[in-house]
């Protein structure tokens, strides 16, 4: 266990499938949780990391998430606004790699 990026509030909407509430660094993946829900995702199926700039209507003004894609096509997106130390995860991420 490397890293972790918790959730600013624990309270998630329920239409808001897109949002985690702590994000787990590993060696060899990343662990999205939501509730008892968990998502991995493995290095090796990361193609890229994007980072994007998301506009909210609860958030005031603009704020920055990351895109995380996938080789078959999937896309997860991390939201600043949402995840503590975002900039900072990602950092990490991309520490383990060769430039």
């Amino acid at each position: 266990h490397i890293f972790i990026s918790k959730s600013k509030s624990k309270l998630i909407l329920p239409w808001e499938f897109d949002l985690w509430t702590q994000a787990d660094l590993f060696e060899n993946a990343i662990v999205l949780k939501r509730y008892k829900k968990e998502k991995i995702i493995f290095f090796y199926e990361l193609t890229a990391i994007e980072p994007m700039l998301i506009n909210s209507l609860f958030t005031k003004g603009k704020y920055f998430g990351y895109k995380l894609n996938s080789k078959d096509g999937n896309a997860t997106i991390l939201k600043g606004a949402n995840l503590h130390d975002l900039d900072i995860f990602i950092g990490e991420v991309c520490s383990l790699f060769q430039q």
